[in-house]
């Protein structure tokens, strides 16, 4: 059996991850998750610590789902943003290729692109912010200090209303209390389940693939769109929701408007399908709803 560590084992993705595999080692640093695996306390931004960590563990894989996402707080504390999103991952990535530990970096979509509807894995890409900036210099200096990495780009989603953590999960409990919403509709990416997203991974590691590989849904959608589909699915009321242009609204980070991804590659190593949009939905709420049982 492999043997897994999972850096950020309490955040959304690290959690479910955590579900999947039932035997693994996991990492938190603010408060420790409940679950079937072991955890330990780390500072990612104290390599030696990881070190230290690794060589009693002895882990085969290390999956990073560690990362300072709040997009506005990234530009107001730039130095915070790069610690944690770039050289920190960077020394661990060293760390691991040192000892022969395989990598996965999950980084992001959010990124502009100019050439095509959709971005591959070889189009050029540009920053529009602190958040962005740190995430592809992650992904540039992970691939020379540790050729042999795995680095996702994607952008997931779950729908757990019982313990709110995203903008869907409080936009659909705001929905319930009678509020009125809105979201972008010139703001278009290819989401993914987390459920989905993790079954992906592992074809990967499966075939124990290394490179940038991106993993969305087939098709690309408006957030708009994506959140009346998830809206839909639960008999909620659009009436509340309206859709909005991100430029009426002021932001401290430029956010990109087109975030798509171009899956074809993923298809191409793995054969596998990325199920339609609403049925990775209607995954998600049912998951949820176990939860609550």
């Amino acid at each position: 059996m492999t043997n897994f560590l999972i850096l950020g084992s309490s955040g959304l993705l690290g959690s479910r991850f955590g579900k999947y595999l039932q035997d693994y080692h996991g990492t938190f640093f603010h408060s420790a998750p409940s679950g079937s695996g072991s955890y330990h306390y780390l500072d990612i931004s104290r390599s030696f610590d990881f070190k230290l960590l690794i060589e009693s563990i002895k882990p085969e894989i290390v999956i990073n789902c560690t990362g300072y996402t709040n997009v506005e707080n990234c530009e107001k504390f730039p130095e915070k943003c790069w610690e944690i999103n770039c050289s920190s991952i960077v020394n661990i990535a060293e760390i691991c290729r040192l000892k022969s530990v395989k990598f996965i970096h999950i980084s992001t979509d959010h990124y502009i692109q100019h050439e095509s509807e959709k971005m591959s894995e070889k189009v050029e890409i540009f920053p529009s912010n602190q958040y962005a900036f740190a995430k592809l210099n992650a992904e540039k200096m992970i691939g020379i200090v540790n050729p042999y990495s795995l680095i996702i780009r994607t952008n997931f989603f779950q729908i757990n209303t019982s313990k709110p953590k995203t903008f869907l999960d409080k936009m659909i409990i705001k929905i319930r209390s009678g509020e009125a919403v809105f979201s972008f509709k010139d703001v278009v990416f290819t989401p993914i389940s987390i459920n989905q997203l993790i079954f992906s991974i592992m074809k990967l590691i499966e075939i124990d693939y290394f490179g940038m590989v991106n993993i969305g849904s087939p098709d690309s959608v408006s957030k708009f769109n994506f959140h009346g589909m998830v809206l839909s699915r639960l008999g909620l009321n659009n009436h509340l929701h309206s859709a909005v242009s991100i430029d009426d609204f002021f932001h401290l980070a430029i956010r990109p408007k087109n975030m798509a991804l171009d899956c074809a590659k993923f298809k191409r190593l793995t054969g596998h399908e990325i199920p339609p949009i609403c049925d990775m939905i209607d995954e998600e709420i049912a998951i949820g709803c176990q939860e609550l049982e």
